[in-house]
């Protein structure tokens, strides 16, 4: 199990919250909630962080597997902001992970 830190500066307004989401198919990668809004994985702020959401997971990854990810805005409404452009890539290779946009296309 590897403990992996998410950081994204994202400016919110009043009732706005970040989460991550992304294509975990398998426990407990579900903390990032495949896909579903519903069950995306909340960061955190605070006064002396902001704009800086961050959160952890623990996430059971192999060496060479890689997940898929983004950053949203969840509006007080419901209504989802997307972190635009191609998403993101988690990999885990020689011991260390990586995180990097992801290619494009």
């Amino acid at each position: 199990m590897l403990c992996q830190i998410f950081t994204v500066k994202s400016e919110t307004h009043f009732g706005q919250t970040t989460k991550i989401i992304g294509s975990d198919p398998t426990p407990p990668w579900q903390r990032m909630g495949g896909w579903c809004v519903d069950k995306a994985m909340p960061l955190t702020t605070d006064a002396s962080t902001y704009p800086l959401w961050v959160g952890e997971a623990e996430l059971d990854i192999t060496e060479g597997q890689s997940l898929e990810y983004k950053f949203v805005k969840v509006q007080p409404d419901g209504n989802v902001v997307w972190e635009p452009g191609n998403n993101r890539l988690l990999r885990f290779d020689n011991g260390e992970m990586f995180s990097a946009v992801g290619p494009v296309g």
